[in-house]
C-alpha cells in the first residue's frame, strides 16, 4: 500500500526565507526512503489562518494520506500550530497523540512543544512538535 504524504513546514523564519527548512527536508527525506511519496510540501508562518487554510485544503482536496507538519515556536505565545491543527480536524485520535516533545535547540527559550495526532476526513494529521 502507498502512502502520499503531504509536510507542512511551519516556521516564522523560513517563510520569511532568513532559515532554511531543514526538519522539513529531513521528513520528506524519510519519507522517500521508506518508498512514501511525498506529493505535497508547503511552508508557513506561525499564523493560525494560514497553517489551518493549508491543512483544510490538503485534507479537502484529498491530496495526501497522511499529512506530517515540523516546526512551530515552541510551547509559548506564538505556537499557535496544535490549536490551528485542532480547527481542522473531524476527530482528535488520543490514542495516537505524539506525545510533547522537549526542544533542545530550540536556543535559550527552549522549550516544551505539545503534539496533536488527529483525523481530518480519512487522512491522518500528525505534528512534529519542532524545528530541526
Amino acid at each position: 500500500m502507498t502512502i502520499r504524504v503531504a509536510v507542512l513546514t511551519i516556521s516564522d523564519r523560513a517563510a520569511a526565507g532568513t532559515r532554511r527548512d531543514t526538519s522539513g527536508d529531513a521528513i520528506a527525506a524519510w519519507a522517500e526512503a521508506l518508498g512514501y511519496p511525498v506529493v505535497a510540501r508547503d511552508l508557513v508562518p506561525d499564523e493560525s489562518d494560514l497553517i489551518a487554510g493549508r491543512l483544510a485544503r490538503w485534507a479537502d482536496d484529498a491530496v495526501a494520506d497522511l499529512i506530517l507538519t515540523t516546526g512551530g515556536t515552541g510551547l509559548g505565545p506564538r505556537d499557535v500550530t496544535p490549536e490551528a491543527t485542532r480547527a481542522v480536524l473531524d476527530r482528535e485520535a488520543p490514542g495516537g497523540r505524539p506525545e510533547p516533545a522537549w526542544n533542545a535547540g530550540a536556543g535559550p527559550r527552549g522549550g516544551w512543544s505539545p503534539g496533536v495526532g488527529s483525523e481530518a476526513g480519512l487522512f491522518g494529521i500528525r505534528v512534529r512538535p519542532w524545528e530541526r
